[in-house]
């Protein structure tokens, strides 16, 4: 390998490290941005988190990695108060799934709702707003 073409890889590398490391700390301002939203907005988090000592003044510290991992079942149980806004109901969503057959419309022309079927265990329910 020529000493032009090892100087151009050195740069890349370079390159690719820092777009890495700014990738991490937008993320982890976005992730700081959420914690503190589930925790006032949604009662099952708040919820769950005290009841493991996560304190609302640990949020803007704990590490990603000391959060307890949420499975599908507990979210999908909880639905109504995992949400963090009051209008979305689980089976209000159901009933609209049920009777909607356009996978582009727009629940309650604002929400973009994406369900799996039973085919793989829990069925499940994902409810975006437009401006995710």
């Amino acid at each position: 390998m020529g000493l032009a073409k090892l100087a151009s890889l050195v740069r890349f590398n370079a390159r690719q490290h820092c777009q890495r490391e700014h990738i991490l700390r937008v993320r982890e301002r976005a992730f700081r941005a959420l914690l503190p939203h589930a925790w006032h907005h949604s009662p099952c988090y708040r919820d769950y988190y005290s009841t493991l000592g996560i304190r609302e003044a640990d949020l803007a510290e704990i590490p990603i990695d000391h959060l307890p991992f949420t499975h599908k079942k507990i979210i999908m149980d909880n639905l109504n108060q995992v949400v963090t806004h009051a209008e979305l109901k689980r089976n209000q969503i159901e009933a609209w799934l049920k009777i909607n057959d356009n996978p582009r419309d727009f629940y309650l022309n604002r929400y973009m709702v994406i369900h799996t079927s039973r085919s793989s265990g829990e069925p499940s329910i994902v409810v975006y707003d437009k401006k995710a």
